[in-house]
């Protein structure tokens, strides 16, 4: 079972300073929060005068707790939190006292944006009307923005405090002896009940919460830019030669005229320059001027204009700018073939290359558009998702128009759109009683299909989970039980349960009235023990007891809702509730939603991690052609017994290449080994257990061993009858290799030893027969490598394209980084990508650690201690036993490991032991070995077996805190 943990593993990266500010604050948070929800007792103050200082965040949130702390504005928060918005949230960080404290009115006055929640009860709050007296004030003396949100009431009932918020008003703060005081509340009550912000009543809370995530973010912008489409290309070669004709006569004041056919770009390059210039003394951009006298009415004369100003004018006409005397002119061509191919793909496919079996039908499509980016987009926005036939029937109208008749070829793509329209509309006005348009069958349409009881979250819980999920790029299906027509589920909706890879049943108090939920419900646990689905319940407000044996409220509503049906189904109800009240899930009961959203956000990507990595297992990212190097090397040998040395970096993937090659190869030797890790098995077990390994392994029986030259011995005397194939991965020294495959007369003709290891001269020192280096990825691999871990695709969308590139390039080929990085950054917001790159920048390329640290500071305290604990002590341990360990220091278990697997710093095997890549491995034992270099009894942890004997010896350590 699944507990709510109230962490989040990348909290540390994305806003420090609310994590200072929260940690500052914590007892008074819990004080303030008790004297907050109490009666209010005495009168405030007149406000003192506001002086302007510092943004110190960018939304101040002010709300009454009792109302919507634990549900909406946790929502409207963690919304918020997750964009990289700073927030400050006033629900604990007031101090016992009459007036609001200076903190508080600093933060209020130090915030862009104040959005006060008012609810029914916001008015029974001193506290909440006296933040709202100091909003306003800030609004009318500083000029901050105020987006208030009606929360289940009615503006008009705040203006005038009528209705059930009056009601509350008047009986809390009626009897007040200071009307001064009430009547700047009404006041303040009255303005903000006449600005713009939103109204929730029993509409959907997760939809708001976008809506206002997304108006922050536009209202943050600070920058004063024009606004550009995200889908620009071709424009920087444009703009450079633009610029590098100003930058000529940088003191003069030029008027610049573009001048091109209609849609070439005009505007769009005006724009961009315009945020080039924006810091210039004087930048005009007159666009789409067609006569000579509007120009002259505008801009007519530079000498109106300071020195070094810039007027930029954009025309169809050249002769326009001829009349006018421009000094610099500039026509804008259009786009040439491979450009016109990435913006066409990008409006057809969200995507820069066409997929291959819409490569040729792009490719003429594009020919036809003569690169004009407005006919390019366009019609690659009505071809999209479009069927070939319809592409056809396209080229074939376009390619009958003439050249450059852009008006005509656009005109074939709007009355497209139209007939499409009215397609749809008669069909609808066919048949008013259909129901929403059928689920198309296909492979995993879904990666979440979730299942719950409408009247109980609708409009809550499930909402903002399934907007949650969506924001990371998670393809969700709903099926809301009230939105069901008929008596059996159609076979779309089982279609859509069946093409799901993960079933998520939010199990409510009325879950087990709705005859859908349950049936769905039967077909979950169907797909669970038929096709291996995995099953994730929640258990919203329940006990899972309750669900497992129908009791309790829950079982109320099921044995009430069961007397209608058929005794059949109401056992195969009762087996699924059975089946599904004993998977692990989340049990949510009072605490709050937002975090057990970002849980279950987390742990679903986790899933699908997993289910991406199986596939992938198969075809890994530019394995095969080295595969094929090793394999013409070694067939060139055929009969003599060979040894091949294959090295590179660290975690670069050698150890995937000889898995590959041992597969390969298997069916070809009776007699086989594979022995892994053999430098940290070797410092941990030494020599001879790897030797007992390798007997065992090609004999097929036990042979107690006395020391390491027993085995050479055994190895030299009865393996020369045996046609063996060998890995030995991981290796660091000479002495490994001569004591496990050290001579080749050891073996059969026709053997094959395969020795991996990041030192090339142990290869150089024992004269193996072949060498070959593992080198790093190319652009290409790199890309799909990442994408697969940030996006779980191939290639990235179009939006993170420009940001995935760069992050690909800088960290140069290393397949490890590129893994661990793609996992940090994914369902990440770009502006802690952006954060992400200005780091890696200042690192050196080839350094894989200080990019692994990246993700090691992003843990938690916790989480960081159970790495480090892994990294020296638990690799190949039972993760279930250091669970307990972990459990009884009081650490958030289940939270951890799943932060720690979602990072890569850990796997959990097939026998639920601890995996971890060779390189975190060394980067943990790294940072503890840094704690003191010299002085092994003042680190943290020791599992060297010398150096803990060394301190138990000098009886020194640093006590409880030392692991050995």
């Amino acid at each position: 079972m699944r507990r709510l943990v109230l962490s989040n593993p990348f909290v540390a990266v994305v806003a420090p300073i609310l994590l200072g500010v929260l940690a500052h604050k914590l007892l008074s948070k819990r004080r303030a929060s008790a004297q907050r929800d109490a009666d209010d007792q005495h009168l405030g103050t007149p406000s003192p005068p506001i002086q302007p200082s510092e943004n110190d965040y960018d939304v101040f949130l002010s709300f009454r707790g009792k109302d919507t702390r634990e549900r909406f504005v946790d929502h409207l928060y963690c919304g918020l939190f997750n964009a990289g918005i700073c927030v400050f949230r006033d629900d604990a960080e007031l101090l016992k006292g009459e007036d609001l404290s200076s903190n508080l009115q600093e933060a209020i006055e130090n915030s862009k944006i104040l959005i006060p929640i008012i609810s029914e009860n916001y008015a029974c709050s001193k506290w909440c009307l006296d933040e709202l007296v100091r909003v306003m004030e800030c609004r009318k003396h500083l000029g901050r923005l105020v987006l208030p949100i009606f929360y289940k009431v009615e503006p008009a009932e705040v203006q005038y405090q009528t209705g059930r918020f009056g009601q509350a008003f008047h009986r809390s703060h009626g009897r007040l002896a200071q009307k001064v005081v009430v009547h700047k509340w009404k006041q303040a009550l009255g303005e903000v009940s006449s600005l713009r912000g939103w109204e929730v009543a029993n509409g959907s809370e997760g939809e708001l919460v976008e809506l206002v995530v997304h108006k922050v973010l536009k209202e943050l912008k600070k920058a004063v830019e024009l606004v550009v489409s995200d889908y620009l290309v071709g424009i920087d070669s444009p703009v450079e030669e633009v610029m590098e004709l100003v930058n000529k006569n940088t003191s003069a004041t030029l008027r610049v005229g573009i001048y091109g056919i209609e849609g070439i770009g005009k505007t769009t390059l005006a724009k961009v320059i315009y945020n080039k210039f924006k810091e210039e003394k004087v930048l005009i951009i007159l666009d789409d001027v067609d006569t000579t006298d509007h120009l002259k009415a505008l801009a007519g004369n530079p000498n109106w204009f300071g020195s070094g100003s810039r007027i930029f004018v954009t025309t169809r006409n050249e002769s326009v700018l001829d009349k006018a005397r421009v000094d610099i002119k500039y026509e804008h061509k259009q786009m040439h073939e491979k450009q016109s191919l990435i913006l066409f793909s990008r409006h057809a496919f969200q995507r820069d290359y066409p997929p291959s079996e819409f490569f040729a039908l792009s490719s003429l499509v594009v020919s036809t558009t003569e690169g004009i980016p407005l006919a390019v987009k366009d019609i690659g926005s009505f071809l999209c998702k479009k069927p070939s036939r319809i592409w056809r029937e396209t080229i074939q109208k376009m390619q009958n128009i003439s050249h450059m008749a852009v008006q005509e070829k656009l005109r074939i793509i709007y009355e497209g759109v139209r007939e499409g329209r009215r397609n749809t509309e008669d069909v609808s006005s066919a048949n008013p009683a259909m129901p929403s348009p059928s689920i198309s069958p296909s492979e995993n349409d879904y990666e979440v299909f979730l299942n719950f009881r409408g009247v109980d979250t609708r409009r809550d819980f499930t909402d903002y989970l399934y907007y949650s999920l969506v924001d990371v790029g998670i393809r969700v299906f709903t099926d809301d039980d009230d939105l069901r027509v008929g008596e059996r589920l159609s076979e779309d909706l089982m279609q859509a349960i069946r093409n799901s890879n993960i079933l998520i049943p939010i199990i409510s108090v009325n879950y087990a009235s709705s005859k859908w939920c349950l049936d769905e419900l039967v077909q979950m646990m169907k797909c669970k023990r038929r096709l291996g689905h995995i099953v994730l319940p929640i258990f919203y407000k329940v006990e899972p007891t309750d669900v497992r044996d129908q009791k309790g409220r829950f079982g109320e509503a099921f044995h009430y809702s069961g007397r209608r049906f058929d005794q059949k189904f109401t056992k195969e109800w009762q087996q699924a509730l059975t089946e599904v009240s004993s998977l692990r899930g989340w049990q949510f009961a009072n605490r709050y939603e937002g975090e057990l959203v970002k849980l279950v956000v987390q742990d679903v990507l986790n899933e699908l991690k997993k289910v991406v990595e199986l596939d992938f297992s198969k075809n890994l990212v530019g394995i095969d052609s080295h595969v094929e190097e090793v394999m013409k090397l070694i067939n060139n040998s055929f009969g003599a017994t060979l040894c091949v040395g294959i090295y590179g970096k660290g975690d670069i993937g050698k150890t995937a290449l000889v898995k590959m090659i041992y597969n390969k190869l298997l069916n070809q030797f009776e007699h086989c080994s594979f022995i892994v890790d053999i430098r940290e098995s070797c410092n941990r077990n030494g020599i001879s257990y790897l030797q007992n390994q390798l007997i065992r392994d090609i004999f097929r029986r036990d042979i107690r061993l006395h020391n390491k030259d027993h085995g050479i011995r055994i190895f030299s005397s009865e393996l020369k009858d045996k046609k063996v194939l060998i890995i030995l991965d991981d290796l660091d020294t000479t002495d490994q290799l001569a004591a496990l495959a050290g001579n080749p007369n050891w073996f059969a003709p026709g053997s094959r030893i395969f020795v991996t290891t990041r030192d090339k001269s142990v290869l150089v020192r024992a004269r193996v027969d072949i060498k070959y280096e593992h080198k790093k990825m190319d652009k290409e691999q790199s890309l799909i490598l990442f994408s697969r871990h940030a996006f779980r695709s191939d290639s990235p969308p179009s939006k993170f394209s420009a940001l995935t590139y760069i992050v690909v390039s800088i960290t140069g080929g290393l397949p490890l980084a590129l893994k661990v990085v793609g996992s940090f950054l994914c369902g990440k917001p770009s502006i802690l990508w952006q954060e992400t790159i200005a780091k890696m920048q200042n690192m050196p390329q080839n350094d894989v650690s200080k990019k692994l640290m990246m993700s090691y500071e992003a843990l938690e305290e916790d989480q960081r201690k159970m790495f480090l604990d892994i990294a020296c002590f638990l690799i190949g341990s039972d993760a279930r036993i250091a669970c307990y360990m972990w459990d009884a220091c009081g650490f958030f278990v289940r939270g951890g490991i799943e932060a720690l697997r979602s990072l890569l710093f850990i796997s959990i095997g097939d026998n639920h032991e601890f995996r971890m890549y060779d390189q975190m491995r060394d980067l943990g034992r790294e940072i503890v070995r840094a704690e003191n270099y010299h002085k092994p009894h003042q680190r943290s942890r020791l599992w060297d077996y010398e150096e803990a004997l060394e301190v138990l010896e000098s009886k020194k350590g640093m006590g409880v805190e030392t692991h050995i």
